[in-house]
């Protein structure tokens, strides 16, 4: 009996030793679950985050194509008007949209009454008077 007893109790201590390896090893594995479902939940809330930002990101890529057009734009109305405001007029001739309409000889300039006289004034041979006394009565 000795050695059964021996046996047995080392059986025991075997199969005690069994159970709390097992305890010890679901335990860690439920920790390891709770730990990658957390990095899991996590990693979601990464994705949505980054997902905005990718949004915001396309927004901003469109604001800025949009304004480098509208920049573009407001440098070439800026260059349309340097470039008219440096065309030299000649100052007998009277102009309708920067385009020469008629020619004039001797203005009376009347700073007192803010005024300009034309005494004569030739219209080109295309251009009708009636065209001038319209836009100049209002009729």
């Amino acid at each position: 009996m000795g050695t059964r007893g021996g046996r047995s109790s080392g059986i025991i201590t075997l199969g005690g030793s069994y159970f709390a390896f097992q305890h010890l090893h679901r335990e860690s594995i439920a920790a390891l679950n709770d730990r990658i479902l957390s990095q899991e939940r996590l990693l979601i809330d990464y994705r949505t985050k980054l997902e905005g930002t990718k949004q915001a990101a396309s927004q901003i890529e469109k604001l800025t194509r949009s304004l480098a057009e509208t920049q573009k734009s407001l440098s070439e109305a800026k260059s349309k008007l340097a470039s008219a405001e440096k065309r030299s007029r000649d100052p007998r001739r009277l102009y309708e949209d920067n385009n020469p309409i008629a020619l004039t000889q001797d203005p009376k300039i009347d700073l007192d009454k803010k005024m300009i006289t034309f005494p004569i004034v030739r219209l080109p041979s295309y251009w009708e008077p009636t065209r001038f006394m319209n836009s100049t009565t209002g009729s």
